[in-house]
């Protein structure tokens, strides 16, 4: 029993520990998300440099979103910038990682080793594509519905007070979070349990809409208007593969297959031979999630990825309810596993990310001459490319805001969504929208330097470039380059992008920015 303890206690803080690894090894994580996180953040926390203040304005209101806007800027006051941005994210990290311990605990009283697996589940989408808020603010929210199933014997009107208050602060940290919370406090409320003293179905519910009104309230009229607020979209046939890869994942958008298919051959096993169960009161939780799992839309309240944020929270919530009854040596051996798992899943992710950090440091390198206030933007050269995903370079420009003070359209700006925004005469040139969030084809610079947008009406932002932008970075991994444009010139082609200036055209207005967004 002693030894049992000793690995069940050992083994979380090894799991965590593999699994920071490669986010302290390198200097920039290759999260899509992270580079345009970094930079409103520095921007935030720079609020009076005088050359990014041309640029961007911070201007604080009640943006249901603040999770790292509030608390990476009090990391950044005792460790360097970037170690604060790490330690957020280290945070979410353990909390993902303590969540399916604590929620099998005030199940059961006790955790096992299906606690252990669920902890796996840290590595997924959100964290890989840099979700960095939602992360954070999911891990929040499971570790607050594990402190709600602890105490339910304890129920009392200071209990619904201080959960109300843990469910504001998670309104701040992040939306969604609520949302998630909401989910699973009504479904675990509505199953009745014997001798149960929590009262009535109508009782129980209304204490949980006790706990939630107070944020619905704040979200319901005190968040401010935002762009595509209101949009919402689905694709649920096409987007299925996304859903089932989001699970758990060892690189950007890589599903982690070696540790999904041990992990569910053992659980195959264990329900065929009746070892493992789930708890009774976890079956509604778990089918209500699931059903939202494969029917949530892939855009909603502004943003993107509603589809691919939530299957890794099924999955966690799956192995925190189950109860694995094996010997001491079978035991023992799961644990392993499931630490050579976590091993196998963060070298995986530390070799990539190793060597992306690489090429982070020569784009970095590679602007160190560029003057400040000049502006900047991405394309992509789809010819050479041939189909290569790319999306790790589409917010890399976004660390010439933080290392040179640069305009870059793609950072987070998006009123109503944050509090870092651009000022109103740059906003011209600025992507204001998810939907316009993402890089230009090469082929079509032609077309958008003539204010010609059917290519993508999305990317007015680069309405008339030659007239608003100083440099361009191609981007096209090495790959024999395309033609670009007479108005490129190129100062240096690197080994996986190339550095144009902009020929402004003597019929630019150098000025002042144009007025020139589309409809």
């Amino acid at each position: 029993m002693e030894n049992r303890k000793i690995i069940l206690t050992g083994a979380p803080l090894l799991v965590a520990a593999l699994l920071l690894w490669p986010l302290w090894s390198v200097v920039l994580p290759a999260m899509t998300d992270y580079p345009a996180h970094v930079s409103a953040l520095y921007v935030q926390i720079h609020a009076h440099d005088p050359v990014l203040s041309r640029f961007y304005q911070t201007e604080w209101e009640f943006v249901p979103d603040l999770a790292s806007e509030i608390l990476v800027p009090l990391f950044a006051t005792v460790v360097p910038f970037l170690a604060s941005v790490k330690l957020f994210v280290s945070l979410g990290l353990v909390m993902w990682v303590a969540a399916p311990f604590a929620i099998q605990y005030a199940l059961y009283r006790r955790v096992g080793v299906a606690a252990l697996a669920g902890a796996l589940f840290a590595y997924n989408a959100d964290f890989t594509w840099g979700f960095i808020n939602f992360y954070f603010a999911t891990g929040l929210a499971l570790l607050i519905f594990a402190a709600w199933i602890a105490t339910e014997k304890y129920a009392s009107f200071l209990r619904t007070a201080a959960f109300a208050a843990a469910t504001i602060v998670l309104m701040f940290a992040h939306a969604l979070g609520v949302f998630l919370l909401t989910l699973l406090l009504l479904f675990f409320e509505m199953v009745p349990v014997d001798n149960d003293r929590r009262g009535s179905l109508v009782r129980r519910l209304a204490v949980v809409a006790e706990v939630l009104l107070p944020a619905a309230l704040m979200f319901l009229f005190l968040r401010p208007a935002a762009e595509e607020a209101h949009h919402v979209s689905f694709n649920l046939i096409n987007s299925l593969p996304a859903r089932l890869n989001a699970m758990m994942q060892n690189d950007f958008d890589t599903t982690a297959y070696a540790a999904i298919t041990v992990l569910a051959a053992l659980v195959i096993a264990g329900l065929w031979t009746r070892r493992i169960s789930l708890h009774p009161r976890m079956f509604a939780v778990l089918s209500a999630l699931a059903v939202f799992c494969l029917f949530a839309p892939s855009m909603a309240g502004g943003g993107w990825g509603m589809h691919i944020r939530f299957p890794a929270v099924l999955c966690l919530l799956f192995f925190a309810a189950m109860d694995v009854k094996l010997e001491d040596r079978w035991r023992t051996a799961l644990v392993a596993v499931v630490v050579v798992l976590a091993a196998v899943n963060a070298t995986t992710l530390f070799l990539s990310w190793h060597q992306q950090d690489k090429q982070y440091a020569e784009f970095r390198s590679a602007i160190d001459h560029l003057p400040p206030g000049s502006k900047l933007f991405t394309v992509l050269d789809d010819k050479a490319l041939d189909g290569t995903d790319t999306r790790m370079y589409r917010h890399m420009a976004e660390y010439a805001i933080m290392d040179r003070g640069i305009f870059v359209p793609l950072m987070f700006t998006t009123r109503g969504q944050h509090v870092v925004h651009t000022r109103s005469e740059y906003e011209p040139i600025a992507s204001l929208t998810s939907s316009q969030g993402h890089e230009a084809p090469l082929a079509a610079l032609a077309e958008f330097a003539r204010g010609d947008f059917r290519a993508d009406k999305n990317l007015s932002y680069l309405n008339q470039w030659p007239c608003n932008y100083d440099q361009v970075i191609v981007v096209h991994l090495g790959k024999p380059q395309s033609p670009v444009p007479d108005l490129l010139r190129l100062e240096r082609a690197y080994s996986f992008f190339s550095l144009y200036e902009v020929v402004r055209p003597n019929a630019c207005k150098t000025e002042v920015i144009k007025q020139v967004r589309a409809g």
